[in-house]
């Protein structure tokens, strides 16, 4: 099921501050409503726009089964298909921390995660603990997110305020919540209502000890987010996912070629369809005899089973009969959109190599697949600003579950590799050991290029314990001579 759009029932939804942040949250709901199929009216307004009105009713209904963007988010979203581990510096709580991400939801929610994050370009996650004390995850979009980062760390924030609806005294209402730890001795966590005027801190924070925040909020020492691990120091918990790492906070309009096409190419498939069903015949005719009524609509119904009449201008011409050639040719139209979808995905970067399609209509918006030694090169692609980012997670999950313990990181699971790719490994193994020119560590490197240096060199070690235990045991036998 999609994730619906916010809606506006307590109310108009108030706007953010800034022309700037205006235009991104435009751009950014745009790309919600099309990565979760609720793009209908943006495309209905794409085609208004490219033939008018008397056209665009006659086209009938958007035709939505190409979501290229969704599509290509998709298919690069491999960091997180098998299942990881999490990993540290220092053991001390790993076996809690994992536990409170398996609590989170965190395996099972990353796909889509990355997914969301590759199309709309940012995407937050809120950590919390819930009334139950059980581990939780939020997801907070960027459309809903005013924010602001420092020269220090300018990929996540260290001042932000979340749009959201509550219920206050049986109403839904919308309030900001807003988090600020740019001076780290005074951090801020307060509510306000939907104008900014009315300090509404009380009624839905509290303090470590469960009462209500005073008036103003959490500030200074009653800031309860901080890092154990790191001297008490206030802690931002919403994490920044990026697509890419910019080295600035937003990235919005990147991609956008791609959001465009998409837009273009559901109003061409819906052009295919209508010329299929209305323009791909030759329509019949004959002059002369009754000519056909219009309906009420002063409208001529055609249609391959209908034979239009027409009168004859000059009295006494014999009838006529001939067939009108088809207005819409479906098989070339298709492969001129296909042309078209074929562009739009290599501006997404996806290798023409490494995709291939899992269905004969390639309006499908699941016929793009990648190949599993695609798939690698994804993960390896999006690892580094992904790890950044699951790094910060951690580091809050751990603070608010009070575990010690530093350099908590995840190890992302290794896409498993097909039969055919493992003999292919190997024979490339054997040709280079044979010629001396892999030694064999090199090849255990190549074979876990994910492994680091302390796991491979255990590795060899015990293949050396091993070879030397076949080694004493295998009796002395008697060469045949």
């Amino acid at each position: 099921m999609s994730e619906p759009m916010p809606q506006a029932s307590a109310g108009n939804m108030p706007a953010p501050r800034g022309a700037d942040a205006v235009a991104r949250w435009e751009e950014t709901r745009l790309r919600r409503r099309i990565m979760h199929g609720q793009h209908s009216p943006d495309v209905a307004g794409r085609i208004l726009s490219a033939v008018g009105g008397e056209r665009a009713g006659k086209w009938g209904d958007p035709d939505l089964t190409c979501n290229l963007l969704s599509a290509s988010a998709s298919a690069l979203s491999a960091l997180y298909a098998t299942r990881g581990t999490v990993v540290a510096d220092e053991a001390q709580g790993m076996a809690k921390l994992e536990l409170a991400l398996l609590e989170s939801g965190f395996w099972a929610m990353m796909p889509r995660v990355q997914r969301d994050v590759i199309g709309m370009r940012e995407h937050f996650l809120r950590p919390y603990i819930n009334s139950r004390g059980e581990q939780r995850l939020r997801r907070v979009w960027a459309d809903m997110v005013e924010a602001e980062s420092t020269l220090d760390d300018p990929e996540q924030p260290a001042r932000l305020c979340e749009l959201r609806q509550r219920v206050f005294e049986g109403n839904r209402i919308w309030t900001w919540e807003e988090m600020d730890i740019r001076d780290e001795s005074k951090p801020i966590w307060r509510v306000w209502d939907q104008e900014r005027r009315t300090d509404l801190s009380k009624h839905f924070l509290e303090k470590k000890d469960g009462s209500p925040a005073p008036e103003g909020g959490l500030i200074g020492d009653a800031y309860d987010c901080r890092d154990p691990n790191n001297g008490d120091r206030p802690l931002m918990p919403y994490v920044c996912y990026h697509a890419e790492r910019t080295g600035q906070l937003w990235d919005a309009n990147s991609w956008k070629e791609v959001v465009d096409g998409t837009l273009s190419i559901s109003m061409m498939w819906t052009f295919f369809v209508h010329g299929l069903k209305n323009a791909s015949w030759p329509q019949r005719w004959m002059a002369g005899g009754k000519v056909l009524s219009a309906n009420s609509a002063g409208e001529v119904i055609v249609d391959p089973a209908v034979l239009l009449r027409f009168s004859s201008l000059v009295d006494g011409t014999p009838i006529q009969v001939g067939h009108f050639e088809p207005g819409c040719d479906p098989k070339s139209l298709h492969d001129a959109i296909a042309s078209y979808e074929r562009r739009v995905a290599a501006l997404a970067g996806l290798n023409a190599a490494d995709v291939q399609r899992v269905s004969g209509d390639p309006r499908s918006g699941y016929a793009l697949a990648v190949t599993r030694s695609g798939q690698r090169e994804a993960q390896r692609r999006f690892q580094p600003v992904f790890e950044a980012s699951d790094a910060v997670l951690l580091k809050v999950i751990s603070s608010l579950n009070g575990i010690k313990g530093t350099g908590a990181r995840i190890r992302y699971g290794a896409i498993p590799k097909s039969l055919d790719e493992m003999r292919a490994d190997l024979e490339y193994i054997e040709r280079m050991r044979a010629q001396g020119l892999m030694t064999q560590r090199q090849a255990v490197e190549h074979s876990h290029p994910d492994w680091t240096k302390d796991e491979v060199d255990r590795h060899l070690a015990d293949i050396e314990k091993e070879l030397s235990l076949i080694h004493i045991s295998e009796p002395t036998r008697p060469r045949l001579i």
